[in-house]
């Protein structure tokens, strides 16, 4: 088993601290999970513009998993075990927001973009983003 280098940790469901384990010590197959790109990938929520020209913060905060190798069985892994066999699920991860620092465990909607012809049929997935919506630091 690699060592977790990232920090990075997932359970399913919400509020399940105790079911986090390390991203890299997933072993799907053949293939444990490669470390993701997290790093700038968080927003407090989308940024509107107001009449006066100032900025505000809305919705929820948002944070993604850019994966520049993803094996497909490590998708479908993602999708049966985290999205209950569809694209998204309730989680509880434990990542980085915006404090590069700093680990917090969150609740979150994991959401997986849809498969395009060619990724169905390519056996790697590359730079593909898991995203994480509604982050609620727990």
């Amino acid at each position: 088993m690699p060592v977790p280098y990232s920090g990075l940790q997932i359970a399913p469901n919400h509020n399940n601290v105790a079911g986090l384990v390390y991203l890299e010590s997933i072993l799907v197959g053949n293939h444990y999970f490669y470390t993701p790109i997290f790093s700038g990938q968080y927003a407090p929520g989308l940024f509107k513009q107001r009449a006066d020209d100032l900025l505000y913060v809305t919705g929820f905060p948002f944070s993604a998993w850019v994966f520049r190798v993803l094996w497909r069985d490590q998708f479908n892994y993602l999708q049966t075990t985290h999205c209950a066999g569809g694209y998204s699920g309730l989680v509880t991860i434990r990542t980085r927001l915006d404090a590069e620092a700093t680990f917090y465990n969150c609740n979150a909607t994991l959401k997986l973009s849809p498969l395009s012809d060619a990724q169905k049929r390519a056996m790697v997935l590359t730079d593909y983003a898991v995203r994480y919506t509604r982050l609620e630091v727990i």
